[in-house]
């Protein structure tokens, strides 16, 4: 229908049956579509004409794409992403996930055995960060990225890009677009693109396209040989795919594909000593009377069972330094943990970029044992190595060889991998990278440990990094030793006891691992004995707490036209619009928690924040050291309806020098509020009508397939008549 507008076409097929007397009249088929627009055989393009729409399509219309007439290649203008300026942020939030410049007609290839792209570019785009792409499409919904550019060049220099399109010969209406897909923060000049054209031809004369991509982040999923599948297509057809590859740098062999369904190769590489670096490449023929070789690659990954807790996704670059001034990061660590590996090596994500005013200094790698869920003892001595980031590879994984040391094999258990920043060259400074999941929207492993200053040159602290995973990975052996595994029997025990009497009855711990099992037993009762507040703060006539910092909290019965219940709160808000950090506290008073087994604290609170500014409420014993119970560093809350919020109180923390703040880190930016009521710290005492071997807790050592018996006591002295669980 030569009359029907562009776009996506629906049709379903309605089948009406005319027995006299059918279990139903009419029956409509799925849904079916078809992309529909015009299309021609070739297009070229010198932007020389002063309307450009009747020849591309912009997505949004206004704003972003158009004809620039102060930088060409040739003649008068060029298409650029930002006409005489610098590029919008966060294009990657609208509707086509950036900023769209499309090919207006369809590329009619029916005839064609091969088909080729050319266009002159220049570009300036935030490497790693911002991504200029250029895509295709045969249906008008799927878009396939072919290249991408993603860095800052300096100077207006052109180059010639050449893309072949042979991928696409006999499609009868295949779209093309350029799109521009930033972030927020830093923006540069774009790109201008001058005198494209598409050019078919009769003659197959592209290699086998192979579709296949893969982060240069070294990363295999499994550690028992690399599993690869790639899509291999040809006008003419496929003679031969093959995967060259060569281990730490040797011969280079190949292997030919183990299966291949449709046009889906697959191929799975031989085992290798973990850590091994592995390149590997592929090679394609195609069957045209004068055939046509091609190579894509090189791709990379270690060798090794990775644990990786990062989605890859750089959100932020995090800085490590020498200097020792209040809250300057000494060291960031990952946590991982192992049964019986040996630890290979580290993988660690460095960052730098043309704006940063000083070179990486070298990393200074360290393994720690973990001690109380934080970094501890160490474990080796610190292995120097170069950040691996450059300026043509801002974000670029570097491996650190740690097969070499004793002390890191047969680990079992949790252990931290990071680093500190070296002196050479001395620029007190190295960066690495991260990912905040409140932005990409990527899981919170809650694996990230960073070790900061709480005071000018003192007061060294770790502390977990929520709601940030640092890139840094840990790659081991994969022995597959089974952990013990506890199977206790009975499942559950139900005991009827008489009041003021007792009881007892066998838990057997059995292991049906494949190890032996050290295990502890404690008890876990549901509910308390008793309970009592400690401490309440209303904010009703006073502060009550001690403030510091900047801007610092107060006491206020409304803010911004709000309040929680009309009575007083405490609140932190920025007052000013100009752009800067400050820090600020609302801090208690001692509490004696000595007595109590347990013990919370609550609140409501109404946050207007977000990454990286946040807030905090910590605890110490002694008014230095402090610890990090919750942070929230989003929107919660609203006015006469507060987010409610509880932390238990860690048990290290049950004494009688115990004190709490609220801690705010914020930019100097109107609209920025900490809002805090109905403050409360309550203590709980613990049932014990319950004994394991006669106490509290018991251990013991169960061989593989053995048991262990546990003697569980009952009293209900002191009960009330009723049931109790634990």
């Amino acid at each position: 229908d030569n009359a029907a507008s562009d776009g996506i076409h629906y049709w379903a097929v309605i089948a009406d049956y005319l027995d006299p007397a059918p279990e139903f009249t009419s029956y409509m088929s799925l849904k079916a579509s078809a992309y529909v627009s015009a299309s021609v055989t070739s297009f070229s393009d010198d932007f020389e004409r002063t309307v450009i729409t009747d020849k591309w399509l912009f997505n949004p219309a206004t704003a972003y794409w158009g004809r620039d007439t102060a930088l060409q290649y040739a003649g008068l203008a060029s298409l650029s992403d930002s006409p005489g300026t610098n590029y919008t942020d966060n294009t990657e939030l609208l509707a086509t996930g950036g900023s769209v410049a499309e090919i207006a007609p369809g590329l009619n290839f029916a005839t064609a055995a091969d088909a080729t792209c050319t266009f002159w570019l220049t570009y300036n785009i935030e490497e790693s960060f911002d991504y200029l792409h250029f895509q295709a499409c045969k249906d008008g919904v799927n878009w396939v990225t072919i290249k991408t550019w993603s860095s800052e060049v300096l100077g207006d220099a052109w180059a010639l890009e050449t893309i072949k399109l042979g991928m696409f010969a006999g499609e009868r209406n295949v779209r093309f677009r350029f799109i521009l897909v930033t972030e927020s923060g830093y923006n540069a000049a774009g790109s201008n693109i001058d005198n494209i054209a598409i050019t078919p031809s009769t003659v197959d004369s592209s290699a086998p396209y192979v579709y296949y991509t893969k982060e240069k982040d070294y990363y295999t999923e499994k550690a028992d040989g690399f599993e690869i599948a790639a899509t291999i297509t040809d006008f003419t057809g496929i003679y031969y795919a093959r995967v060259y590859y060569k281990v730490n740098g040797g011969t280079e062999t190949y292997a030919n594909p183990s299966s291949a369904y449709g046009s889906t190769y697959f191929w799975k590489l031989p085992v290798q000593t973990p850590g091994s670096l592995v390149e590997f490449r592929f090679e394609t023929k195609d069957t045209a009377s004068i055939p046509n070789t091609g190579s894509k690659g090189p791709f990379y990954y270690r060798e090794g069972l990775h644990q990786k807790y990062d989605s890859g996704e750089v959100s932020y670059y995090t800085e490590v330094v020498t200097t020792t001034a209040q809250y300057d990061t000494k060291a960031v660590a990952n946590k991982f943990t192992s049964f019986y590996d040996d630890i290979a090596g580290a993988l660690i994500r460095g960052y730098d970029d043309a704006s940063q005013p000083e070179d990486n200094a070298n990393m200074l790698v360290k393994v720690w044992a973990a001690s109380a869920g934080l970094p501890g003892a160490a474990l080796i001595t610190p292995v120097s190595f170069a950040n691996p980031a450059t300026l043509s590879e801002t974000n670029a994984w570097g491996y650190v060889d740690l097969s070499s040391y004793t002390a890191l094999d047969n680990m079992a258990g949790d252990y931290f991998i990071g680093f500190e920043c070296g002196t050479t060259p001395n620029t007190t400074v190295t960066r690495s990278c991260s990912t905040a999941p409140t932005e990409e929207g990527t899981f919170d492993y809650l694996r990230s440990y960073y070790q900061y200053y709480s005071l000018n040159g003192s007061g060294l602290i770790w502390e977990q990094s929520t709601g940030y995973n640092f890139h840094i990975r840990c790659v081991t052996t994969d022995y597959g030793i089974a952990p013990g595994t506890i199977d206790p029997s009975p499942s559950a025990i139900a005991e009827s006891v008489g009041l003021s009497s007792t009881a007892t009855r066998t838990l057997n711990v059995n292991n049906t691992g494949g190890y032996l099992l050290d295990y502890t037993a404690g008890i876990d009762y549901n509910g308390y004995a008793s309970s009592s507040v400690v401490h309440e703060n209303n904010f009703d006539t006073v502060l009550g707490w001690s403030t510091s910092g900047t801007p610092g909290f107060s006491r206020v019965t409304t803010w911004d036209g709000g309040s929680f219940n009309g009575t007083g709160f405490a609140k932190s808000a920025s007052t000013t619009s100009a752009y800067g950090s400050s820090f600020c506290y609302l801090t208690s008073a001692i509490k004696d928690l000595s007595s109590f087994d347990a013990a919370t604290i609550s609140w409501i609170q109404k946050t207007l924040l977000y990454d990286p500014w946040y807030g905090r409420l910590q605890v110490s014993n002694d008014g230095t050291t402090w610890t990090t119970l919750y942070t929230v560093n989003t929107n919660t809350g609203e006015w006469s309806n507060g987010a409610e919020i509880e932390c238990e109180i860690p048990s290290q923390f049950l004494t009688t020098t115990a004190r709490f703040r609220f801690a705010v880190y914020s930019m100097g930016r109107t609209g920025t509020l900490y809002a805090i009521d109905n403050v409360v710290i309550t203590g709980y005492n613990s049932y014990s009508w319950m004994t394991l071997d006669g106490g509290a807790t018991t251990s013991g050592t169960v061989a593989v397939s053995g048991s262990d018996p546990i003697t569980v006591g009952f009293n209900t002295d002191g009960l009330a008549e009723g049931t109790f669980t634990a």
